[in-house]
């Protein structure tokens, strides 16, 4: 990690980010509480307003742990609308043992405390992102300094800041998908296998998808030495995980590997369910929220890693339009952050530095 990070002013940056960030996911998730108060309370009833807000908060607490029970339940096999988020299964259940654990705390409020600890779980992958993203800039770029940093965290709050107010924020994997490739791409860059294997397991471990995370290690690196190795493992990592539901006959089914459109909702398969100015609407925020990944990239088209980053940015997009992601959910659009930041970085080159002369750490290992 670069030193400059650990100065004063470099992290309360991260702080400030962290803080607002939070505050973000906070004022979602309270949102979401009184929603469901609202629901409850009926005028004139002798419960008071602060204990229907209570009961809101324990249904928002609770609705994790029933989609965490839903995951760890291996009997229902049969093609079901979320037999495929059963993969997701490991990753949430450390996530829940916390949680679990500080709401049997002997303390007053102490669900509201499990509560606050998911927000900041969240908000901490938010921040490992930016990390990382700072990192690969400065790698790319050739700029380590505080007003790299300070630019970039800007930059970065302001689109996850968009990405936050639309809708389907409850799409708890995304962070933690976006903070893996950018963690990936950082190790992939440097040619550090291991540690990318770490990431390539808890990526694993989040999403079904994150088992083609070896992808970005073998773009980055290709024909180089062990360059296929991610590639092989992520499957297998996958496969060791989720090794009980390949045993029911049930499970094949494709639904539960590729949604083809029949989950009642609208994505690339099933076009034609919606209204045609909704289409159009939609084109257009893709066409927003896109534009700047292949502008940036026919900026740099001709300077090293141009093509490779277009092509991992390429992949992602093809698995969230094509593998299960609803059309208008923006979010999971997260992950291909990291790699537009890459591609700015790569413009933000500075004259006398060229990522492929100086590459760090040459070694396939450590």
């Amino acid at each position: 990690m670069n030193h400059h990070l650990l100065k004063p002013a470099s992290l309360l940056v991260l702080f400030l980010f962290l803080s607002y960030v939070f505050l973000l996911i906070f004022y979602d998730g309270y949102r979401a509480i009184y929603f469901k108060a609202n629901m409850l309370w009926t005028p004139g009833s002798e419960a008071s307003y602060s204990a229907v807000v209570e009961e809101g908060r324990k249904l928002v607490y609770g609705e994790f742990f029933v989609e965490l029970d839903n995951l760890n339940d291996r009997s229902t096999m049969d093609g079901s609308a979320n037999a495929r988020h059963k993969f997701r299964w490991f990753y949430k259940s450390l996530e829940g043992s916390v949680y679990q654990f500080i709401a049997a705390l002997p303390f007053q409020k102490s669900m509201n405390f499990a509560l606050y600890a998911r927000y900041l779980h969240y908000s901490l992958w938010a921040l490992l992102s930016l990390v990382f993203i700072h990192l690969n800039v400065s790698l790319l770029s050739g700029r380590k300094n505080f007003s790299s940093l300070l630019m970039t965290a800007i930059t970065f709050l302001a689109i996850i800041s968009l990405l936050i107010s639309m809708p389907r924020f409850y799409d708890q994997h995304s962070f933690i998908a976006m903070g893996c490739v950018s963690a990936g791409i950082f190790f992939g860059l440097k040619k550090q296998i291991l540690p990318f294997l770490f990431v390539l397991a808890v990526a694993t471990a989040n999403r079904e998808s994150g088992a083609a995370l070896g992808i970005i290690f073998a773009l980055l690196n290709w024909r180089e030495k062990y360059f296929w190795v991610p590639l092989f493992v992520g499957p297998v990592i996958f496969f060791t995980l989720n090794y009980d539901l390949f045993l029911f006959r049930e499970f094949y089914q494709m639904n539960n590997f590729v949604v083809s459109g029949e989950m009642g909702y609208v994505n690339a398969y099933n076009l034609n369910k919606a209204p045609t100015l909704t289409l159009i609407f939609e084109f257009y925020k893709y066409v927003i929220l896109l534009a700047p990944l292949f502008i940036s990239y026919w900026l740099v088209r001709k300077k090293p890693f141009a093509f490779k980053l277009l092509a991992i940015s390429l992949f992602y997009i093809f698995i969230l339009l094509f593998v299960g992601v609803e059309i208008g959910v923006y979010l999971s659009y997260a992950v291909i952050i990291p790699v537009l930041f890459s591609l700015i970085a790569l413009y933000w080159q500075t004259p006398d530095y060229s990522m492929p002369r100086s590459r760090q750490n040459p070694k396939i290992f450590g």
